[in-house]
């Protein structure tokens, strides 16, 4: 079982470049806080305190982090999960700091009423309920999935075989009973 943590402050980290050719070359890499990373060996943190230790990255392709305990902050997988389905480090850290956020995010069941906010494409705050929380094909992470509850114009951006694109308009007018 792996050991999950999230970065509480931005390091330097080595990319470490995994093709035949290059023969172990690395290079450093700015790494964000907020960025998601597991412990490369069965060693508890409890053995590491006072050392440094090496996590791999969920969030970098082929790079790893030297560091030591109090750089990090270990999550349990019910945070971890909920975390990783944001893609975005600043906003997944913003979210971490929000205890009382990650509480009752961790609460939300089937049948539970939110609001949705801070999506480009919708008003401020709309009132919805939760009709799913799992996992998605091709996603990892808790996601959740909604039924809005007062009627929202929505712009869908849609992009041709061709690549050409385009905004289609849609009214969502479900009610959640």
């Amino acid at each position: 079982m792996k050991s999950h943590f999230i970065l509480l402050r931005e390091q330097l980290a080595e990319k470490r470049d995994r093709s035949l050719l290059s023969r172990g070359k690395s290079d450093q890499t700015q790494v964000l806080e907020g960025s998601l990373w597991y412990l490369s060996k069965s060693d508890s943190l409890e053995k590491l305190k006072g050392k440094t230790f090496t996590l791999h990255s969920y969030d970098y392709d082929g790079v790893v982090l030297e560091t030591e305990p109090a750089n990090v902050d270990k999550l349990d997988d019910r945070d971890f999960h909920l975390l990783y389905a944001l893609n975005n480090c600043k906003e997944r850290f913003k979210l971490f700091l929000d205890k009382q956020w990650m509480s009752e995010a961790a609460q939300f069941r089937t049948g539970s009423y939110v609001y949705v906010v801070n999506v480009n494409e919708l008003p401020e705050r709309v009132p919805a309920k939760i009709r799913y929380v799992g996992e998605l094909m091709s996603r990892t992470g808790t996601w959740f999935g909604v039924e809005l509850s007062a009627p929202t114009m929505v712009e869908v951006p849609l992009t041709a075989s061709s690549g050409a694109t385009d905004t289609l308009h849609v009214l969502v007018t479900q009610e959640c009973s």
